[in-house]
């Protein structure tokens, strides 16, 4: 069995929704895997290629739904609340655990539920060349449904899944031509009509309390690589109490994330000069802590500002499965 890489999409606009010879799928907020199967043992890598099976133990019977010795398939992970709709909140409460205590009572009070939507390799035969139509089909023949494994649904009819997915307030649409085979990284052949504006921006410094104790509002510095430099991508906030969508847990397990990660006095941060400047002038009497640009959050916004910083930017949730390299914005994304 050999190893593969994900296929990602290209960015839509909404003239791609009447395309023809394209399906179109939910786009939902979870984290992308490939699975590998071999036998009765399966496997989860995320975009890292990081092993996460271990966070998901309800998935460690998943090789009985898929009807072939060996497999490889591509799928999201996502975590449906009381309405059955995908919540980041809740992934967020799965994505954060470490201990294997905890990961097993979450995984039985928020079990999380597994959509595939592709087959790379089925009986060790590699069908990444084959047309998407055909590999849909053989995804089908093979995978036995339950309510935590499940074959992403399609249609192709681009409008009507938009705006089922305008109501259910998810991330968007993956539009897709069924004469594609698989590539490897970003292509053409995929493109994503976003229902949401998002970013991915790695977190460079905070700003408040530095023990966290007297305010329990966390402002996150962010930033992203444009033109292969570092840039200042704007501040959110978040409120480490009860309510704001997070717990005293995830609270605790941010707070050390954000420890763990905190520069030295003799270490540069890692922003433009005039963004530091900029930024003691905003928290004039604060203090701003300093951070290696390595845990990555994802932020809903509302565009940019002349300066290419984000609008109004809102915390969603933290990234595990990507790199801080992997936050990157380019001019296109500003127009």
């Amino acid at each position: 069995m050999k190893s593969y890489n994900f296929m990602l999409p290209q960015p839509g606009k909404k003239e791609v929704l009447v395309k023809q010879n394209y399906i179109f799928e939910p786009c939902f907020d979870g984290t992308r895997v490939l699975l590998y199967k071999n036998d009765d043992k399966i496997i989860l890598l995320n975009r890292k290629s990081k092993n996460i099976s271990y966070k998901y133990p309800e998935f460690n019977s998943a090789w009985t739904n898929i009807n072939a010795d060996s497999a490889v398939l591509d799928g999201v992970i996502v975590v449906l609340d009381k309405d059955k709709k995908p919540s980041l909140n809740l992934l967020q409460q799965r994505e954060i655990l470490d201990t294997s205590r905890d990961i097993l009572a979450k995984s039985k009070e928020i079990p999380a539920t597994l959509f595939v939507f592709d087959a790379l390799e089925l009986f060790e035969a590699d069908f990444t060349s084959t047309t998407l139509d055909r590999r849909k089909e053989k995804l089908r023949e093979i995978i036995r449904e339950n309510e935590n494994f499940r074959v992403m649904p399609y249609i192709g009819n681009g409008r009507e899944v938009w705006t089922e997915m305008q109501k259910l307030g998810v991330e968007g649409v993956i539009a897709k031509d069924i004469r594609s085979e698989y590539q490897d990284g970003k292509s053409w052949a995929w493109m994503k009509i976003e229902n949401i504006k998002k970013a991915n921006c790695f977190i460079v410094g905070y700003a408040g309390d530095k023990t966290f104790a007297d305010s329990p509002v966390l402002t996150l510095i962010l930033g992203f690589f444009s033109d292969k430099q570092v840039k200042y991508a704007g501040r959110t906030e978040i409120d480490l109490g009860f309510g704001k969508g997070f717990d005293d847990f995830l609270s605790k397990k941010l707070i050390a994330r954000i420890k763990k990660e905190k520069l030295n006095r003799k270490e540069t941060p890692f922003l433009p000069e005039e963004d530091i400047e900029k930024l003691k002038k905003i928290y004039a009497g604060k203090q701003i802590m300093w951070l290696m640009p390595s845990i990555v959050a994802q932020v809903k916004h509302f565009g940019f500002t002349e300066n290419s910083e984000l609008i109004k930017p809102v915390f969603m949730r933290l990234r595990d499965d990507k790199w801080g390299e992997d936050c990157v914005l380019e001019k296109k994304d500003f127009q």
